[in-house]
């Protein structure tokens, strides 16, 4: 029985679809009826750059000690 029923459903579908086809092949004035499927323009292809490699990063150093001077070392040794 659900066979059948489902039988009869397809087959009506089908039957509006070929209509529907033949009924805009006649509104188009063609004799064969060519369905048209929209293709998108294709996109331009961009080369591929390889970007640059970012540079090292710079460290920051530290200020640099003072240079040792003995009478420099005598003398804070002596305030302390």
């Amino acid at each position: 029985m659900y066979k059948k029923i489902n039988t009869l459903i397809a087959g009506a579908l089908l039957l509006g679809l070929f209509s529907s086809a033949s009924a805009n092949a006649a509104f188009n004035g063609s004799d064969n009826f060519r369905p048209v499927i929209y293709v998108p323009p294709a996109t331009p292809r961009i080369p591929s750059v390889t970007p640059a490699p970012a540079p090292a990063p710079t460290q920051q150093l530290a200020e640099a000690p003072p240079p040792v001077n003995n009478e420099y070392v005598l003398q804070r040794a002596a305030r302390n």
